[in-house]
């Protein structure tokens, strides 16, 4: 069992065993915890003193790989994960996506992908203009669909 998920009752019973003398490889096998999970649980609790873990989020929004991230967000908000994670990599930080997704969330922002604006070269351009001209000498009525872009001239039909 990890050492976050051991329950508060364990906890104290690791410590209590530690302080009458019992050894770290003694104390995991009569709760069934590992030996890592009883030095972990007694350093947290000669340091802060409480028999609960550290709010990990709260510890990680301070470092200094999430104040690069926040700054990097704040500048250019149209970001990828791999453009930050490249742009960490150059400042010496070697992060997989997953955690930077996750330092990402510590900060508050929401991951939405983005949709890329389509660039319309001026002969594309040209051809839909003489398109929508000989759709409207037709007689084609425009006000049954649900969009129509005067700029490009696009047109998504209604389904009846």
């Amino acid at each position: 069992m990890p050492a976050s998920w051991m329950p508060i009752a364990t906890r104290h019973q690791t410590y209590n065993y530690l302080l009458q003398g019992r050894s770290i490889r003694a104390t995991s096998k009569a709760l069934n915890v590992s030996r890592y999970a009883v030095v972990y649980n007694k350093e947290r609790i000669d340091e802060t003193g409480k028999l609960i873990n550290r709010k990990r989020s709260g510890l990680a929004a301070y470092s200094p790989v999430v104040q690069t991230i926040n700054k990097m967000i704040i500048n250019n908000n149209t970001n990828s994960k791999k453009e930050i994670r490249k742009a960490l990599i150059l400042k010496g930080y070697y992060l997989t996506l997953r955690q930077i997704r996750y330092r990402i969330q510590i900060l508050g922002f929401k991951w939405k992908k983005a949709k890329k604006v389509q660039v319309i070269s001026a002969t594309n351009q040209e051809r839909r203009m003489q398109h929508h001209a000989w759709y409207c000498a037709t007689g084609y009525q425009f006000n049954q669909h649900i969009f129509s872009d005067e700029t490009y001239f696009i047109v998504i039909p209604i389904k009846i």
